[in-house]
């Protein structure tokens, strides 16, 4: 978004704040892959929101409720 707004302006975000905003993104969504594959057969229903950045709703089924307590 705040690229957006740079853009409409006519100015941009310094490459090096660039390169570490994509870093993260890639981290960001390499760490929400792995947990998938980790726990596929235990999750039954997962949100994302919009932003597909934060998981805003994952119900996990009784088997690994019941491992964490």
């Amino acid at each position: 978004m705040r690229d957006r707004i740079l853009k409409a302006i006519g100015r941009e975000i310094p490459f090096e704040d660039n390169l570490s905003m994509r870093k993260g993104k890639e981290l960001e969504n390499l760490g929400f892959r792995e947990f998938v594959r980790m726990h596929e057969g235990n999750i039954e229903v997962l949100h994302k929101t919009n932003m597909q950045t934060v998981l805003t709703n994952i119900i996990i089924s009784k088997n690994l409720r019941a491992v964490r307590h």
